[in-house]
């Protein structure tokens, strides 16, 4: 997959998460003053576990376009999440590269090279904030 590809498989996802949280504001619009019917309270469950889904589809997107293999435990959702999530305490990109090579390939988007980090946002893909051309800013 090119990162054009990317590019227009995660827009298509944009466009639908887009349209869901129009829905979610259009239903808050309808009840607004007063109690949400049963039928309300589920088609608003049902639109957020569909805008969950999306974002849950562009990170599987990214990591496997980045070759980075999806989590496997039965924590697996949270896991990928946290893969795109700030650390809880900064890291320094070199070091996170210097250790990925000597162990093995990265095990999470933080650990990437600056290489791999500058290239994830020229391409116009990147996640998380602040992406420079030298390290992330958390």
């Amino acid at each position: 997959m090119t990162a054009e590809e990317l590019k227009a498989e995660i827009a298509i996802e944009f466009e639908a998460l887009q349209q869901v949280v129009h829905e979610l504001e259009s239903l808050r619009r309808d009840v607004a003053g007063r109690q949400p019917t049963v039928r309300e309270k589920v088609a608003a469950a049902a639109f957020l576990a569909q805008f969950y889904s999306g974002i849950e589809n562009i990170l599987k997107r990214l990591s496997r376009f980045h070759g980075v293999e999806l989590p496997t435990a039965e924590s697996w959702h949270l896991d990928l999440f946290k893969r795109f999530c700030p650390p809880e305490y900064p890291r320094c990109l070199c070091y996170s590269t210097m250790r990925s090579r000597a162990n093995s390939a990265p095990t999470d988007v933080s650990a990437m090279s600056s290489t791999t980090a500058t290239d994830f946002k020229s391409n116009g893909i990147g996640c998380g904030k602040g992406w420079t051309k030298s390290t992330p800013s958390w």
